[in-house]
């Protein structure tokens, strides 16, 4: 046996024949790619909207859970009677996933001072958006509403409601929903251990630490993924399968940025 064993391995030194794959570990470096299969959005930068005759001009960043915070300006003029008002706006909101739907909630809050009729006004409002990302043309879709109080000297103040109304803004140009993944893993035949670092297509990157064995049964590693520090909010599962030094990922599950990921079934 140990002589036939000899001679089938030289043959295939002599004739360049590849021997058939054999089961295999995931320790060391490895680079996967996920490009539209399982998105990630992050809504962190600039952006400008419109809300009826009030312009916005903000930015936002979104923390790892998916907690949004931002501020900004507004602006309000009225060309006709020349009545302009412009301040200041704070953002509050979450980004959260239900299926393929990605769902973003926006508390705003409007301060800021101007003229109405040729005296002096103060403005104040309270603007709710609800969105969801449209991924084909990469921007945010929705409806606002909210309350106004507009206080003009010697006229008193008026509070009216803000009827609904439709709103769009679209996503940072380099904001595709893609991603990458690098790990850097070891092994004790058994066990995993080691780092991985997740990059957005913005270039936004998180560190993670990696945990997981391999079952030679199966010829399956099971990974697991947390975030470091503030990105403890991230984390992922992934169930892999090594052929000639690459990984392909069978099932992943997850959480970043508030976004529930998993991997379609085939």
């Amino acid at each position: 046996m140990k002589t036939f064993v000899k001679i089938l391995l030289a043959g295939a030194l002599i004739t360049g024949t590849r021997l058939p794959s054999q089961a295999e570990e995931a320790s060391g470096h490895h680079s996967l790619s996920f490009n539209g299969n399982v998105n990630v959005w992050d809504l962190s930068g600039t952006a400008t909207q419109e809300l009826g005759n009030i312009s916005l001009d903000y930015s936002l960043t979104t923390d790892p859970a998916g907690k949004l915070a931002g501020e900004g300006h507004f602006y309000y003029s009225d060309f006709d009677s020349g009545d302009h008002i412009s301040g200041t706006l704070s953002f509050s909101g979450t980004v959260r996933s239900a299926g393929s739907v990605v769902r973003v909630n926006l508390n705003i809050k409007m301060h800021g001072e101007g003229e109405v009729q040729g005296l002096q006004a103060s403005l104040s409002a309270k603007v709710k958006e609800n969105m969801e990302i449209d991924e084909i043309d990469r921007q945010l879709i929705g409806s606002a509403s909210g309350k106004v109080t507009v206080a003009v000297a010697g006229l008193g103040h008026h509070s009216g409601s803000m009827p609904p109304m439709d709103v769009v803004s679209p996503l940072e140009p380099d904001m595709t929903g893609t991603w990458d993944l690098s790990l850097n893993i070891s092994t004790n035949r058994t066990k995993y251990s080691g780092d991985a670092a997740m990059v957005l297509s913005n270039g936004r990157s998180f560190p993670l630490a990696v945990k997981g064995g391999y079952t030679a049964k199966t010829d399956l590693s099971k990974l697991t993924l947390k975030g470091l520090e503030l990105n403890h909010a991230i984390n992922m599962s992934l169930v892999t399968a090594g052929t000639d030094g690459q990984l392909a990922v069978t099932r992943l599950n997850g959480k970043v940025l508030g976004q529930n990921l998993r991997l379609p079934v085939p």
